[in-house]
């Protein structure tokens, strides 16, 4: 939990609003607190009404915000907490804005807040790349490859995967395939795997074993992906 944040519920007396900031990382709290301005206390308990603003990234159901909390009479301000809560999905850091309303002694008042929600899921474990499948295909058959996400990870954003020719050899030619093998594959947003199919022409020609090798490469998305075949 890192330090408390203030946004000030303004008075007739003239104090303006202003919006405060604050950071939290997915799985943590961070806590906010509402005031009157310095050295001011109220008589009378003010519920502070607590909603998502309009311009918020931020999806329902990934943080929990309190409805409502209360400055209590004799005080000047009160502190709530924010849960950023875990959903297993790589994406970009989001913005909780909240919006705080009261009524301050008969006086409509309103206040702003922005929160950054990182993203807790973008670990080292959680971007490694598992490649399973056939390791061997005859002439006229298909391999099959899976390239996969850990289990329970999804990614808001497709993940394109690069496929750079290898030096194995003796090696394949495109006429080997049919169609070609692409020089991407893509895991789509929401999904954890993406399935490419291989399938090795028939060329009629007396030969020996011959080896394809294609090597995953960091492509089109902001997280660092490492690569392990299973």
């Amino acid at each position: 939990q890192g330090p408390q944040r203030s946004f000030a519920m303004p008075t007739a007396r003239g104090y303006y609003t202003y919006a405060a900031t604050a950071t939290v990382t997915e799985n943590g709290k961070v806590a906010l607190k509402a005031s009157l301005p310095a050295g001011v206390t109220t008589t009378e308990n003010i519920p502070v009404q607590l909603t998502k603003d309009n311009g918020s990234t931020v999806t329902d159901g990934e943080f929990i915000l309190p409805p409502n909390a209360t400055i209590m009479a004799g005080t000047g301000e009160i502190t709530f907490e924010i849960d950023a809560l875990a959903d297993g999905i790589l994406e970009a850091d989001e913005i909780l804005n909240i919006l705080a309303t009261a009524d301050v002694l008969g006086d409509s008042k309103t206040a702003t807040a922005a929160v950054t929600i990182k993203d807790g899921t973008n670990t080292a474990a959680n971007t490694l790349i598992s490649i399973s499948g056939d390791t061997q295909v005859s002439e006229g058959g298909a391999a099959n490859i899976t390239f996969s996400l850990p289990a329970g990870i999804t990614s808001a954003a497709d993940i394109v995967i690069g496929l750079a020719a290898g030096t194995a050899t003796p090696a394949t030619n495109a006429a080997d395939f049919d169609p070609v093998i692409p020089a991407t594959v893509t895991i789509p947003a929401g999904a954890d795997h993406i399935d490419l199919v291989i399938d090795a022409a028939t060329d009629n020609l007396v030969e020996g074993t011959e080896k394809l090798q294609r090597n995953p490469l960091q492509a089109d998305i902001h997280l660092p992906l490492t690569y392990r075949w299973m």
